[in-house]
């Protein structure tokens, strides 16, 4: 073989290559094709905003048509100027997003945030972002998805503000410590309590003045009294049990147990007395009519826990309770009328009259004080 045939042999063979090469190109060319058509398909479509950008440029290369959709703004004017995607950001959120930006190219940008789209409507926005590098691991690109959530959002106000609702009721029917036990069980336990301050109330003629009052003046009235009777049990940590008729029901030491219990339920009958003598007064000055009432304490040991299925209630029971009802009804109007027990664990508080042993139905003879008022040499 001559130089000149050598010379067609290797030129023929670099052609060969040329084509192979060529090839090769035409076949990546054909898959990059097919990769940015699938890409350019799924990112149209998907409801999330896939964004990427060029973290050493801090350019937006891209920006899917779901951008358009929740921002109602063209992709094409974020591109071109990037800080428009700012100036949406809702002022109270902007400066808590913007200091999160470097958490970017970290891989922990997970953010809430608000934006006013084109219509100057509020929108909420889950927006995350992942950090990729290339192949000499140098940070390349940063993508993310940011997805509208505002109706997530909403949705989970209205359940935040039926729980409050729902929560507020609960308390107001059961004490907290208890609401908290039944929220988590689906049940709360009854309790033993050695040492607890039952206190009654009664209003004197309740019948007879009844018949003297329209329904709507008996019923604001008992509610202006009650409504006393609670504030008062709320300034002295006492807890209210219920209320029957015209009776009003309360006990100190529960549903957590403390050695103040009796002090506390004696100042709050003091307080009681108190509105009463100045409700009576007021009463009298408009020539209208008026409740009187007897109040009763007793300490003991009670069982507490709630009662039903339905209309959940809590209350106490044991002898106490009877107790505490009988230095009611066996005390005069307008005073406090405390039992013995009492009278040991409140005497150096307060000044405590005598009255003997009493008579108490379905009791016997029982050593019953009237308390007067604190005690000078304590306050």
């Amino acid at each position: 073989m001559n130089s000149q045939d050598e010379i067609i042999q290797r030129m023929q063979l670099r052609i060969d290559a040329m084509e192979q090469e060529l090839e090769k190109v035409k076949y990546l060319h054909d898959q990059l094709f097919d990769s940015q058509s699938l890409f350019s398909e799924v990112t149209e479509n998907i409801i999330q905003v896939f964004w990427m950008t060029d973290p050493n440029k801090n350019n937006m290369l891209f920006l899917s048509k779901a951008y358009e959709q929740i921002w109602g703004r063209s992709c094409q004017s974020a591109l071109d100027n990037p800080y428009s995607f700012i100036d949406s950001i809702h002022p109270e959120d902007r400066e808590r997003v913007l200091a999160s930006f470097p958490k970017q190219i970290e891989g922990t940008y997970d953010i809430e945030y608000r934006i006013l789209n084109a219509n100057a409507e509020i929108r909420w926005i889950h927006d995350k972002a992942f950090p990729i590098k290339n192949a000499e691991g140098n940070l390349y690109r940063v993508v993310g998805f940011a997805q509208d959530i505002t109706e997530k959002k909403i949705l989970l106000d209205e359940l935040r503000i039926e729980k409050e609702k729902s929560d507020f009721l609960l308390y107001n029917i059961l004490p907290e410590e208890v609401a908290e036990e039944l929220k988590i069980k689906g049940s709360a336990d009854a309790k033993h309590f050695n040492s607890v301050t039952v206190l009654f109330t009664d209003f004197k003629g309740f019948t007879q003045l009844s018949e003297k009052l329209t329904p709507s003046e008996l019923v604001s009235e008992i509610n202006e009294c009650f409504s006393a009777f609670d504030y008062i049990m709320q300034k002295y940590g006492v807890e209210k049990i219920k209320t029957i008729g015209d009776s009003y029901m309360a006990a100190g030491g529960i549903p957590a147990a403390n050695i103040t219990n009796s002090n506390d339920v004696v100042n709050a009958a003091l307080d009681i007395q108190q509105f009463m003598h100045e409700h009576k007064l007021k009463k009298q000055s408009e020539g209208k009519l008026f409740f009187e009432i007897r109040i009763g304490v007793h300490t003991g040991a009670v069982v507490a826990g709630i009662v039903g299925v339905k209309k959940f209630a809590y209350d106490i029971w044991g002898d106490t309770v009877n107790t505490a009802s009988r230095m009611e009804s066996s005390g005069e109007i307008g005073k406090v009328n405390i039992s013995e027990t009492t009278y040991e664990l409140v005497k150096h508080n307060f000044n405590c009259e005598y009255r003997g042993k009493i008579q108490a139905k379905n009791k016997g003879e029982i050593d019953m004080y009237f308390v007067e008022k604190v005690s000078q040499n304590k306050q």
